[in-house]
Formats: C-alpha cells, structure tokens, sequence
C-alpha cells in the first residue's frame, strides 16, 4: 500500500465502558435535563415576539438593500453600454 504525503492517519479509537452505573443518577440527570429545557422555554416564548420582530426587520432590510444594489448594478451596466455604443460608432 502507498501512503500519500497528503492523508494523515486516523486517531486510535477506544471503546471506554463504565464500570459503574447508578440508574438513580441518571434518571436525576435526564428529570434535571427536562425541566432546564421547559424553564428555558418558557423564558423563550417571552423574548420570541422580539426575537421575530428583530429577524423580520432585518430579512426586510437587506431584501430592500440588495433590490437597491441590483439596481444600481443595471443603470451603472446601461450606462457602460450606451458609453460603449457612442464611443464606438
């Protein structure tokens, strides 16, 4: 097999296996996981109103700016052309 000076090799994998498993832990951990992620949405439905407000404005101005570019591109190009077009003939 030829090795190529541009592939590196892959790390070592382990397979790594608890030894001990307290079942009272985890079900603590995953109750605690549950009720962080219902606090936290309960303080997002607070803020999503703005949340949304902020993202709509901010889609709304950079759809009006890139019309505005657009078209700033077309009369510039136009422009060049009817340039082009006298100085040629």
């Amino acid at each position: 097999m030829i090795k190529s000076p541009f592939k590196t090799p892959k790390p070592k994998e382990f397979e790594y296996k608890p030894r001990f498993y307290d079942e009272r832990k985890e079900d603590l951990k995953t109750r605690m996981k549950l009720i962080k992620t219902e606090v936290r949405m309960e303080k997002d439905e607070q803020s999503d109103l703005r949340t949304r407000i902020h993202k709509r404005w901010d889609r709304d101005y950079k759809q009006q700016r890139n019309r505005q570019s657009n078209l700033r591109i077309f009369f510039i190009a136009a422009l060049l052309t009817i340039v082009a077009y006298y100085l040629l003939k």
